[in-house]
C-alpha cells in the first residue's frame, strides 16, 4: 500500500525509503526520490536496512505492515521521522507516524499521542492506487448497469463463479428489475482461479469480458457497480463513485470492514461463497432500484475521496519538518 505513495502530486528535495513486506514490494526505486527495499516482515535486516538508509540518503523510513515491529522500535526513534503502515494487526503506535486507515476509529481520524507522535484512521488516509481519483465521477442508474467483478484474485471463498451466475440468471431470466436496461458485465479474475473454466462459461452466456492485470482505474471508471473483496478495492470503488458490493473474505478482519461501511449507507456487505441462486436473490431485491444504488453511490463517495496519500503525505511532512528544525537548531 505505501508504494501507492509515489504517485501522490507532492514535490520534495529529500529521500523516502519504504521498507515492505518481502511478499509485496520489489527492490527498485520508483518515482522520484522514493526507493523500495523488501524485508522479513517478522525479523527486518536492520544492518541491511541502515546501509540502505545511508547509500541513498533517506531523511523519512517507511514500513508497511510489519507484523513484528518490536524489533525496530528503538531503531526507527534515532531517524528523523518514521511512518508506519498497518492495516492489518492495527497495534502499533510507536512510529512518529502511525496510519491504520482501515482497521482504526473512523470517527476519529487524527490523534494525537505521547511524544508527538501522531496516528491517522479511517478512509481519510487510505493511499489507493494511481488512476482512482480520474476515475471519479457521478453515475446514472436509470437506463443500464455496468458491472465490474473485482473480488480478488485470490477469491478465497470462491465467490466469483456464483456472482457471475446469479447476473446470468437476472438477465437470461428476465428479471423484473432489469427491465428495460443494458445489463454489461467485466470480470477480473485470475487465470488461475480454481473456477476458471465455469466462469468463463457462464460469462459468455452474458457477452462479459474477462481479464487480469487490467488498469483498475479504468475499469472503476467504467463502472456502475463494483462486486469487489473486503480490502483496499472496496474503498477505491466507493471513491470512483461506483456502487460497491463488498463480499469479504469470511476469516479476515474485512467482515468487520465490510459490516461499518453497509451500516453507513455507503456500501452493501454481501456474504462470501454462496450459490448462483441466493446471490440472484439478493442482488434481485434491489439492482433495479436506481434510487437506492445512487444513495449508497453518493455516500461511499462522500465517505472515501481517494486523497488519502496526500494527506498522510502532509502529516509526514509536517512532522519531517519539525525534525529538521530541530536537528538544525532551529
Amino acid at each position: 500500500m505505501v508504494n501507492f505513495l509515489a504517485s501522490a502530486p507532492i514535490e520534495f528535495d529529500w529521500t523516502l525509503l519504504v521498507v515492505g513486506n518481502a511478499d509485496r514490494l520489489p527492490i527498485s526505486p520508483v518515482q522520484g526520490r522514493i526507493h523500495e527495499i523488501k524485508a522479513n516482515p517478522h525479523n527486518p535486516n536492520l544492518g541491511q536496512i541502515n546501509d540502505f538508509i545511508q547509500d541513498v540518503k533517506a531523511g523519512i523510513v517507511a514500513f508497511d505492515c510489519l507484523d513484528a515491529i518490536a524489533s525496530v522500535k528503538d531503531w526507527t526513534a534515532e531517524r528523523s521521522v518514521s511512518a508506519i503502515f498497518d492495516d492489518v494487526t492495527c497495534k502499533d503506535r510507536s512510529a512518529q507516524v502511525a496510519v491504520n486507515a482501515i482497521l482504526g476509529d473512523w470517527d476519529e481520524p487524527r490523534v494525537e499521542l505521547p511524544g508527538g507522535r501522531l496516528l491517522l484512521q479511517g478512509p481519510n488516509y487510505l493511499v489507493v492506487r494511481h488512476g482512482i481519483a480520474d476515475a471519479r465521477h457521478e453515475r446514472e442508474f436509470d437506463s443500464g448497469l455496468n458491472v465490474l467483478i473485482a473480488i480478488g484474485g485470490t477469491d478465497p471463498a470462491r465467490s466469483t463463479l456464483g456472482v457471475v451466475g446469479a447476473l446470468s440468471l437476472l438477465k437470461n431470466n428476465g428479471s423484473p428489475a432489469l427491465a428495460g436496461k443494458k445489463l454489461a458485465v467485466n470480470v477480473l479474475v485470475s487465470p488461475s482461479h480454481p473456477d476458471i473454466s465455469g466462469i468463463r462459461e457462464v460469462a459468455a452466456s452474458l457477452e462479459a469480458g474477462i481479464g487480469f492485470g487490467i488498469d483498475i482505474g479504468a475499469a472503476l471508471s467504467w463502472a456502475d457497480v463494483a462486486i469487489t473483496g473486503g480490502g483496499v478495492t472496496a474503498f477505491e470503488a466507493m471513491a470512483s463513485g461506483a456502487v460497491c458490493l463488498a463480499i469479504p473474505n469470511p476469516e479476515s478482519h474485512e467482515v468487520d470492514t465490510a459490516a461499518r461501511l453497509e451500516s453507513r449507507g455507503a456500501a452493501v456487505s454481501l456474504p462470501a461463497g454462496e450459490s448462483s441462486e441466493v446471490y440472484a436473490g439478493i442482488l434481485d431485491s434491489f439492482i433495479g432500484d436506481a434510487k437506492f444504488l445512487k444513495s449508497r453511490s453518493e455516500k461511499g463517495r462522500g465517505l472515501m475521496d481517494g486523497k488519502g496519500a496526500l494527506r498522510v503525505w502532509k502529516s509526514i511532512l509536517t512532522k519531517f519538518d519539525a525534525a529538521s528544525a530541530l536537528v538544525e537548531g532551529g
